[in-house]
């Protein structure tokens, strides 16, 4: 059998790459929607800490700890492929359709049952590490050789690999790389020869890639691609039917190209506010939508971004007509331009998304009053008028609505296809606005579609439950998204009265609430032991997973919020914070003091991060650097937290496969706690600042324990 050391690093590489897999395949199937991390490290965590509870016990008994060994690391790679599947395929299980937007509920559901498989093993593979080595220094030791191979093997196959692989690629990769493993602890030459040439059968459809890719949208589609016009590449399937085009994209959320009718009302509508002086520009739309739509001699500009998007629409709609096609972010584009417009008209969809959500902030929409001229007009559409607007729906649009005033003096509202919002500085005649539609001749924009649909009745039922609203609700930001949890909200009110009311309450949580909670573990961790093991080494031990999960999730919204690449940086992030946790957990602890001088530090980094991000030093370089500052951040995150697990775990006089289990569980349950709660609560809610001065008050907490319990004991 090989160094044992070896196993350890293996353990280490494949947990980091199968979160990184995992996520980017919940993201990319959940439209692009970059809370589900959240969701799915704290379910990844609590399978963890399930593993090594229920295996810590056990592990201590198991005597042929070698085949144990040999058994985790095929598991690991056989349910990795098998979650795969299932999140590619969860959205049909739930009965959704490939391009419908989930609600929160069966984003929770589905992420528990894709990360439980894989991760209560590499919880059980701790436990049984530790129990192996029987040392006084055998958590940490385990400990810092699983973060070297989280961060090495890991990030080379996290950063490096899978996200230039379609995701069922991936899990082969990662299934191979198991088998591969496996045959290195296999005595007999004729089962390691086997074993390696499976291993090669397994990692060789990844250099056919652009097939699986077509395999992976079948599944998620549950229709065979080649009915239909598609691209002949990779994950980029394009399906034309009805009139309506569903893009898939690998590395995107699905997007979709609406109706006629919208389309119309989404160029029309700000084509009519324009002086014909000035130029439109729409944020978002389609060339083969708005863009086919656009009248010969109209002067418009359209931000379609990313450039694969365009690419694709190039494959299916040619036209000898020149647009006038900007392929570059939005907000990073209108940083930088000085021309101004007469309008201009954003057309995203509802922010599903942190990314979503960036064009719909105050930043971005102060943004944009500086690129309107004197007299311009901002057309926002977001949102479905329905006859009835229940309380979430309001919240919803009086948080979009209270975000419009808070940078232009008038906000008006027309309902339509969508509501459109139109901002300006001076007021805008609605009904007039309606009558004018109809000299583009537009199929929808006829006054009989309109007459109903954009009555005044309407206008004022719409406007005075928005109203009613506004008093409640949030102001939207990059900082602070809250249209995005106004939305969720919204999508979970589908779901019945009690997720409503879950929903409710967690808005209705204080920072206070979560100060008298710390204060309440930090009480408990002034006994001298819990279930043997030091009562102070379990405190540092939740303080861990709690700051550096809480730490993670939210640098990952506020990149994304900022840069809107996090799909492709995920991986990078992730292997940057296992960096830090390798350099942190290195070395041997130093007791007590340690422990103190390490949350100390950890204090004071996370004040100077809230001042960094509260003050917005950080949100507005360029991305190449952004990438370089938010992968430091993790890296010392990672770094100050490995060290205070080394500085916990030094505290245990005599560690077993028990302890470790125990220890690691509270480690991964703290972890569970603050990723869970950051994708509904802290960064929603709180905010992006806030989730920063929450640690530093956890880590004040444990300060305080510590020389407490120095006194007593």
């Amino acid at each position: 059998m090989p160094d044992i050391r070896i196993i350890f690093f293996i353990f280490g590489s494949l947990s980091i790459a199968v979160q990184t897999l995992l996520i980017r395949t919940f993201i990319s199937t959940y439209s692009g929607n970059e809370f589900v991390m959240g969701f799915c490290l704290s379910s990844w965590l609590i399978g963890v800490a399930l593993g090594g509870f229920l295996m810590g016990r056990l592990s201590d008994r198991i005597e042929k700890k070698v085949f144990a060994f040999k058994f985790s690391i095929l598991l690991v790679g056989l349910s990795s492929i098998i979650s795969v599947l299932f999140a590619i395929s969860s959205k049909k299980v739930f009965g959704l359709l490939p391009y419908e937007i989930a609600p929160v509920s069966q984003i929770i559901l589905a992420s528990f049952f894709i990360t439980l498989p894989p991760s209560l093993i590499f919880g059980f593979a701790f436990a049984l590490s530790v129990s192996y080595l029987r040392t006084r220094d055998a958590i940490r030791f385990v400990y810092f050789l699983e973060s070297v191979g989280s961060f090495l093997g890991g990030g080379i196959l996290s950063a490096g690999i899978i996200p230039f692989l379609s995701h069922i690629s991936g899990g082969l990769l990662v299934l191979g790389i198991s088998i591969f493993a496996l045959s290195l602890f296999t005595e007999r030459l004729l089962w390691r020869g086997l074993l390696s040439f499976l291993s090669i059968i397994l990692i060789s459809p990844i250099f056919f890639d652009k097939e699986i890719g077509k395999f992976s949208q079948r599944i998620k589609l549950g229709i065979n691609p080649s009915d239909y016009r598609s691209s002949p590449f990779g994950e980029f399937v394009s399906f034309e039917k009805e009139e309506t085009n569903y893009i898939l994209l690998n590395s995107l959320p699905l997007i979709t190209y609406p109706e006629r009718k919208s389309i119309e009302m989404n160029l029309f509508l700000p084509l009519i506010l324009s002086d014909r002086n000035s130029e439109v520009l729409f944020v978002g739309g389609s060339t083969s939508g708005e863009g086919r739509l656009l009248p010969e001699n109209a002067r418009a500009s359209f931000i379609i971004y990313p450039r694969d998007v365009l690419e694709m629409e190039g494959k299916f709609f040619r036209t000898e007509r020149k647009l006038k096609v900007i392929s570059e972010d939005p907000v990073t584009f209108l940083r930088k331009e000085r021309k101004e417009y007469g309008v201009i008209a954003v057309l995203h969809s509802d922010p599903s998304s942190a990314q979503e959500n960036r064009v719909f902030t105050d930043e971005f929409f102060k943004l944009l009053r500086k690129r309107l001229k004197r007299n311009g007009f901002l057309v926002v559409f977001a949102g479905e008028p329905s006859n009835y607007m229940g309380e979430e729906q309001a919240d919803y649009l009086a948080c979009l609505m209270k975000t419009l005033r808070n940078s232009f003096s008038h906000v008006q509202l027309l309902p339509s296809t969508r509501f459109a919002f139109i901002a300006s500085e001076g007021p805008v005649d609605v009904n007039f606005l309606i009558e004018r539609i109809n000299i583009f001749n537009a199929m929808y924009a006829r006054e009989e579609y309109l007459s109903w649909d954009a009555s005044e009745e309407r206008r004022d039922y719409y406007i005075s439950e928005i109203e009613r609203a506004l008093p409640r609700v949030k102001l939207n930001s990059i900082e602070r998204p809250s249209l995005y949890f106004y939305y969720m909200r919204f999508l979970g009110g589908k779901e019945g009265i009690k997720f409503q009311t879950f929903l409710k309450r967690m808005e209705g949580i204080k920072l206070w609430h979560l100060i008298i909670f710390f204060l309440f573990i930090a009480g408990i961790s002034l006994k001298k032991e819990i279930l043997t093991i030091p009562s102070l080494s379990l405190f540092g031990a939740f303080i861990v997973g709690f700051s550096g999960l809480l730490s993670e999730i939210t640098l990952a919204i506020l990149y994304q919020s900022s840069y809107g690449y996090l799909y492709f940086t995920v991986g990078l992030f992730l292997s940057g914070f296992m960096g830090g946790l390798t350099l942190g957990a290195a070395g041997k602890g130093k007791g007590q003091r340690g422990f103190i001088t390490s949350l100390i530090l950890l204090f004071s980094f996370s004040l100077l991060c809230w001042w960094l991000f509260s003050q917005s030093h950080i949100l507005h370089i360029s991305i190449f650097y952004g990438t370089i500052i938010f992968f430091v951040l993790n890296f010392l995150y990672g770094f100050l937290t490995g060290r205070i697990f080394r500085e916990s775990a030094s505290l245990i006089k005599n560690p077993t496969g028990r302890s470790a289990g125990i220890m690691d569980g509270v480690d991964h349950i703290g972890g569970a706690i603050s990723a869970f709660f950051s994708s509904l609560l802290f960064i929603p809610v709180f905010g992006c600042s806030e989730p920063f001065i929450l640690i530093a008050l956890l880590s004040g907490c444990g300060i305080l324990s510590a020389f407490i319990s120095n006194l007593l004991h």
